[in-house]
């Protein structure tokens, strides 16, 4: 299976992509995935700076880290906005 997983730490690979971000040649951690036009785009967790890369750019190690070493467990909560327009 080639498909990276969730908390996987990879390598990000000297690409084009990954140089104009200034990310090449460093690790990260995987922490979100999506899918669009240009295929697979993953979220890697670099420092404290998300990068968006795609699956080319990105070596698997193998390697996994647990998903309570990258978040504070803080919660966020988001209400809800209404506009005048939508009421009724």
């Amino acid at each position: 299976m080639n498909e990276i997983e969730f908390y996987e730490l990879v390598e990000v690979l000297k690409t084009a992509d990954a140089a104009s971000l200034g990310v090449s040649g460093t690790r990260g951690v995987i922490i979100g995935l999506s899918e669009g036009e240009m295929g697979k785009m993953y979220a890697v967790l670099i420092g404290d700076r998300t990068y968006t890369l795609g699956r080319s750019s990105l070596m698997r190690t193998g390697e996994r880290v647990d998903p309570e070493s990258i978040y504070a467990g803080d919660a966020v909560r988001v209400l809800p906005v209404r506009y005048p327009e939508e009421e009724g």
